[in-house]
This record gives structure tokens, sequence and C-alpha cells, in this order.
């Protein structure tokens, strides 16, 4: 199945949201997402690489976020951010 049949339609939330919390699911985000969920669920590390500005940490956040409020992620995260 092709990632982009799996993508979910954005909707602006209804609440006021700092647009640097706004995340759009692309083809990518959902790459990203999938092999986290993927490496998380048989207890692998993962590595998210990439460009500046590319939405690595807010993707990483976000699948965190997720997992915790579904109760599917028994730990707390240690965030560790680097900048050039």
């Amino acid at each position: 199945m092709h990632y982009e049949t799996r993508l979910q339609q954005f909707d602006f939330p209804i609440e006021p949201t700092p647009f640097f919390q706004l995340v759009v699911d692309t083809v990518d985000t959902k790459k990203v997402s999938t092999l986290l969920q993927m490496m998380t669920t048989v207890n692998k590390p993962i590595f998210v690489t990439g460009s500046t500005g590319t939405g690595k940490s807010m993707v990483v956040q976000k699948f965190i976020q997720e997992m915790r409020a579904n109760e599917r992620l028994p730990i707390v995260p240690i965030e560790l951010n680097f900048s050039a």
C-alpha cells in the first residue's frame, strides 16, 4: 500500500495553536512514523537524521505523544537536541 493512501486529511485545530506545533502529515513524515512504530515494537534503537528544518524532532515528539496517550509507550523519553 502506498504511503499517500495512509495520509489523513489535515484539519486546523479549533483552539489557537502555535505555528511551530502544527504537524501536517506528508509521505515522508508517514514513512518515518511507520518506521518508528515498527522499530519500537521490536525494541530496536532508532536514530533519525536529516537536514535542518525538515521536522525530525516534531515527528518524533508527535509519535511519543500519541504512544503515551494510548499507553503503549511505558517509558519516559529523554530528549537530546543538537544544533549547528
